[in-house]
């Protein structure tokens, strides 16, 4: 069930508008921050993956990635998660995201999972995205693939920043899959 209300927000939240609108999810305890505009449909989908291979044991890999409290260490942008609740499906934690030079914050839930395959992270907030982070065995160690899928609102980022920040993601998914294989084979 989903809850509605209003709330006023302070400039210190770095949100581009003055009032967002809060949907609560009891069930997952998130919340998901939206621009009015983007509420009205003005948002876009953006998919991409990108995929590596790890000289790691498949468990290694497959819990370092899924792990939210390492997340920071390999994930490019994601400067901070807090408030870790739970494990498996149904983990949950708050985090704070750096895109382009503005901070957005969210929730986080594993929303579906098969260990030592594959585990998808849900996130709402400022940003809403879905990540799914799988593992496969392979002949030199592990393939790692991250599939990414982004909701954009047209109200944060505009047209011409959008396809900038779109082919950034893009990099930032690259440097993220090196810094992975850069812990784990270290």
């Amino acid at each position: 069930m989903l809850l509605k209300q209003k709330e006023a927000v302070d400039a210190s939240t770095a949100h581009p508008c003055e009032l967002v609108e809060i949907f609560v999810d009891r069930r997952h305890r998130g919340c998901i921050l939206s621009a009015p505009e983007a509420a009205k449909g003005e948002s876009h989908m953006i998919t991409y993956d990108d995929s590596i291979v790890i000289e790691a044991p498949l468990p290694e890999a497959f819990a370092y990635v899924n792990e939210l409290r390492t997340m920071p260490d390999w994930l490019t942008g994601l400067v901070e998660v807090r408030n870790v609740i739970g494990t498996g499906v149904g983990q949950q934690c708050d985090w704070t995201f750096k895109m382009i030079g503005v901070q957005l914050r969210g929730a986080a839930v594993v929303v579906d999972c098969v260990p030592n395959e594959w585990c998808t992270h849900q996130s709402i907030g400022m940003l809403s995205s879905e990540w799914t982070n799988i593992v496969e065995a392979h002949e030199d160690g592990t393939k790692l693939t991250v599939k990414v899928e982004y909701t954009l609102p047209g109200a944060v980022l505009g047209k011409l920043a959008e396809h900038l920040t779109v082919r950034r993601m893009k990099r930032d998914l690259r440097s993220s899959l090196l810094n992975v294989k850069d812990m784990l084979e270290g």
